[in-house]
């Protein structure tokens, strides 16, 4: 959908940067066990990430990547990755396993492999572990759960036609031969497929044209990547009808879409 976009490679070039030294494929450290004494430590539990987002842009959800992270209460930890296909943690290969020491406060969190040179803060809600980490004006955030489910459902996942497309109030697809299709796959990737876009709207050349590439997305905003992620659209879904809305300067583009 040839309007806006935020930054996949940039997000995946960050977290690829900051994710090995927050939650550590890299050194080996020193291991441990659970210890039944976790003398007030919060943070003592397995933790299973269920969001991973660089400057608010999911990079974690709808893609195969998971990690967990142990936390024990003699203050080491360990972590196990698979399905690392973009390499965001692994330094080789799609899987791959850690573990080290860890220091907190009722703040902050750092993993020490052997260094603890990131510090990041963190909040436990019941057992909900949120770790924030601000680094050269870009905000990372995990979000884990202690013993917890899998990843949400990606409510984007399905082929979509567009019902209605307006800019700034005005209908250009009702009542014209525009047609515009899009499809979202589980994996991230997505294609999309235009014609009768004799305005255009959509198309660069010619009325009819296709397009593929990745996207990434949380809950109210979606970028498409072919292969920049230069375009921020924001979305809603309500059963089958899903709403993006763009603004560029002053004019303002909705395309209604409904899954098919």
């Amino acid at each position: 959908m040839k309007m806006p976009r935020t930054a996949r490679q940039t997000a995946l070039t960050f977290a690829a940067m900051i994710l090995p030294l927050v939650l550590g494929c890299g050194d080996d450290g020193t291991g441990g066990d659970d210890g039944d004494d976790t003398d007030g430590n919060p943070l003592v539990g397995t933790w299973t990430a269920t969001s991973v987002t660089v400057d608010g842009v999911e990079v974690f959800v709808g893609t195969s990547l998971s990690f967990t992270v142990t936390m024990n209460a003699n203050l080491t930890f360990s972590e196990s990755v698979s399905g690392d296909l973009d390499q965001v943690i692994c330094d080789v290969g799609t899987s791959c396993a850690d573990n080290g020491t860890y220091e907190y406060t009722t703040t902050t969190l750092s993993f020490c492999d052997p260094q603890c040179d990131e510090v990041g803060q963190y909040t436990v809600a019941g057992d909900v572990l949120t770790y924030t980490l601000a680094e050269n004006a870009v905000t990372f955030v995990v979000v884990l759960v202690r013993n917890g489910p899998t990843v949400p459902p990606n409510a984007l996942v399905g082929t979509w036609t567009a019902t209605s497309v307006t800019i700034d109030g005005v209908e250009v697809l009702i009542g014209t031969s525009l047609s515009l299709i899009v499809t979202l796959n589980i994996d991230g990737t997505f294609s999309e497929s235009v014609s009768g876009d004799t305005i255009p709207v959509f198309c660069d050349i010619g009325p009819d044209c296709n397009d593929s590439g990745t996207y990434l997305y949380n809950t109210t905003d979606i970028t498409f990547c072919d292969p920049g992620c230069d375009e921020l659209l924001q979305y809603t879904i309500s059963g089958d009808t899903l709403t993006v809305t763009f603004m560029d300067a002053t004019v303002t583009s909705v395309v209604i879409l409904a899954r098919t």
